[in-house]
C-alpha cells in the first residue's frame, strides 16, 4: 500500500485532467485527502490552494472572506475587490470579486474546497455560480462531490462546468482520470447518528431497525465471513443456524432494496459481493465511509512524524460524535468504545504536540476533551494542571487537582501519588 509519503501528486496534472472544466469534483471521503494534507508545502508551490472549510462557515459571505484571509497569508496582495464591496452585498457579487481576486494571481491555480459545509452551499447557488462564471482559463475550482448539493453538481455538470474524477494510484502516483459513466456514490457517516447518501440523496426509508443496523454492520466491517455476522446478530444457541441464515439473506436483500429504492434503478446494485467465503464491497457501487479515513488517518500520524500533526488534526475533524449513537446493539457498543478511546488517544497526541509548541490552550483543551472518554487517567490530569499553573491560572490548576482527587484517588481509596504531590509543592497548590 502506498503511503502519502511516498505517494506523487501534481497540481499541473490535476488542471490537465480537467482540460477546459473550470470545476473539478472529487469524491469527499477518498484517497486524495491524506496525500494532499502531506504533500502541501509542494503543491503550494505548483499553485494548488488547499482550504479545509471550518465547520462553523455555515454562509457564502463568511467563507468568502475567511478564505480571502487564508490566501492572502501566502499571497499578500490576495483580496482588493472583495475588501473594497459595501457590507451587505449579496452572494453574486461576494463571488464576482472572489473570482476577480483569484484572477489577479496571475498565475495557473487550483483552488480545492475541503470539508464543505452543506449549508454554505444550499442557499448560495448565486454565489458559486458568479464565481465559476468570472474566473479566468487559468483558474479551476475543486470541490468534494457528497457535500455539495447534488442539483447544483448535476447542473454544473450537464453545463459543462465541471467535470468528475475518480482517483487511482499507480507506481506511487496519484492521478486523477475523468469519469467516464460514473458509479453510484455511497457516503457514509458513522460518526454520530449515523447517515447514509446516495449520489448526496440521504437514505431515510430503512423497512425497520434490522436493515439499518445490518447496513452499517457490513459498511463498517468491508470484510465479514458469516459465522461473524450471525455471532454479532443471531448467536448459536439461541437462533438455529437455518433460522440464521433465512434472516441474513432476507434483511440483506431488503438493505439492497433500500438503496436501490433511493437511487431510483431497482437492481442496479448490491452493497456487498460473496466471494470465498467471505462478504466483500460489491463492485458497483464505490464507498465513502468517515470511520475509514480517520482509522487510516491515525495509522500514518503513527508512521509519519514530519506530517503527524497535520494528519491528527485531520482525524479528529472526522469525529463528529459517537459512533452510530442511535443504535444499541452490542457490536455498536463495542467499537463505539473502540473508536472513543482512537480519538481520545489522538487529542492527547495532539496535546502533547501543541504543549512542546507552547500552545497550551489548545493543548488544555485538548487534554480535557480526552479525559470526558479517559478519566481515570492521571498523567492527563497532570498535564492540565501543569499547563494552568504554567499559565498563570492557579485557581483553574487548583479546580483541576480537587477533580483528580475527586474522579481517581477517591473512588479507588488511594494515596496520592508521588508525582502529583511534586506538582502540588511544585506550584503551590493544595488538595483541601
Amino acid at each position: 500500500m502506498f503511503g502519502p509519503r511516498n505517494t506523487t501528486v501534481s497540481a499541473n496534472s490535476i488542471r490537465l485532467s480537467a482540460g477546459d472544466k473550470k470545476v473539478l469534483v472529487l469524491s469527499h471521503w477518498s484517497s486524495y485527502r491524506p496525500v494532499f494534507l502531506t504533500r502541501q508545502p509542494e503543491l503550494k508551490k505548483q499553485g494548488l490552494i488547499y482550504f479545509i472549510t471550518p465547520a462553523d462557515i455555515e454562509t457564502f459571505h463568511d467563507l468568502a472572506h475567511q478564505l480571502s484571509s487564508f490566501i492572502n497569508a501566502q499571497y499578500p496582495n490576495f483580496g482588493k475587490h472583495l475588501a473594497s464591496l459595501p457590507a451587505g452585498e449579496n452572494t453574486a457579487a461576494l463571488g464576482e470579486a472572489l473570482a476577480r481576486d483569484l484572477n489577479d494571481l496571475n498565475i495557473p491555480v487550483v483552488l480545492f474546497l475541503d470539508n464543505l459545509n452543506p449549508e454554505a452551499v444550499t442557499d448560495s447557488s448565486d454565489g458559486w455560480n458568479a464565481l465559476i462564471q468570472h474566473i479566468g482559463d487559468a483558474v479551476k475550482i475543486g470541490f468534494s462531490s457528497q457535500l455539495l448539493p447534488y442539483p447544483l453538481m448535476q447542473q454544473w455538470i450537464s453545463d459543462d462546468t465541471a467535470v468528475q474524477f475518480d482517483i487511482e494510484r499507480h507506481r506511487g502516483e496519484l492521478t486523477f482520470p475523468k469519469n467516464g459513466k460514473s458509479k453510484p456514490q455511497l457516503e457514509v457517516r458513522g460518526f454520530g447518528p449515523g447517515t447514509a447518501l446516495i449520489d448526496g440523496l440521504e437514505v431515510t426509508q430503512w423497512e425497520g431497525m434490522l436493515p439499518r443496523t445490518l447496513f452499517f454492520y457490513l459498511i463498517d466491517n468491508p470484510i465479514a465471513s458469516r459465522d461473524n455476522i450471525f455471532r454479532d446478530f443471531w448467536p448459536q444457541p439461541r437462533i438455529a443456524v437455518k433460522d440464521a441464515t433465512d434472516i441474513f439473506h432476507v434483511t440483506k436483500h431488503k438493505v439492497s432494496e433500500v438503496l436501490n429504492r433511493r437511487l431510483g434503478t431497482p437492481n442496479a446494485i448490491e452493497l456487498t459481493a460473496y466471494k470465498q467465503g467471505v462478504y466483500i464491497p460489491g463492485e458497483r457501487l464505490v464507498r465513502h465511509y468517515d470511520v475509514a479515513l480517520f482509522t487510516d488517518l491515525l495509522q500514518q500520524a503513527a508512521r509519519d512524524e514530519a506530517q503527524r500533526k497535520v494528519l491528527l488534526e485531520g482525524a479528529v475533524s472526522l469525529y463528529k460524535g459517537p459512533f452510530l449513537s442511535a443504535l444499541e446493539a452490542q457490536w455498536v457498543i463495542r467499537r463505539r468504545r473502540e473508536l472513543e478511546i482512537m480519538y481520545s488517544e489522538a487529542l492527547i497526541a495532539l496535546g502533547r504536540i501543541n504543549s512542546e509548541y507552547h500552545d497550551y490552550g489548545a493543548a488544555i483543551q485538548q487534554f480535557r476533551e480526552a479525559l470526558k472518554y479517559q478519566p481515570e487517567r492521571e498523567d492527563l490530569h497532570r498535564c492540565i494542571i501543569s499547563l494552568l499553573a504554567q499559565s498563570g491560572d492557579a485557581a483553574e490548576a487548583g479546580k483541576q487537582l480537587l477533580q483528580l482527587i475527586r474522579t481517581v484517588y477517591k473512588p479507588l481509596e488511594m494515596d496520592l501519588t508521588p508525582e502529583t504531590r511534586q506538582l502540588i509543592e511544585k506550584y503551590g497548590l493544595t488538595d483541601q
